[in-house]
């Protein structure tokens, strides 16, 4: 499993409210902070508002941005022991 600009888009791009995304079983999702999948034990790797506050607050990051996040966020999650 490997974050990438691609689940940042999917994040950013989301209508849920509060989109957050998570680390459950192994496989990245996109879910609603708090919602019902959103399940216990999963890691939430970043919230939409977070992504978009690291990206110097601009409504629409360009690739090179996601990509530079989405390896850091990678790195926190490999840290983290996931």
């Amino acid at each position: 499993m490997r974050v990438t600009s691609a689940d940042l888009r999917r994040l950013l791009d989301s209508d849920l409210p509060e989109p957050a995304l998570i680390l459950v079983g192994g496989e990245l999702r996109v879910v609603a902070a708090g919602g019902e999948d959103h399940p216990d034990g999963a890691m939430v790797v970043t919230t939409a508002a977070e992504l978009r506050a690291k990206v110097a607050g601009k409504p629409e990051p360009d690739e090179d941005e996601l990509r530079l996040a989405a390896s850091v966020l990678d790195t926190m999650v490999v840290q983290r022991g996931a």
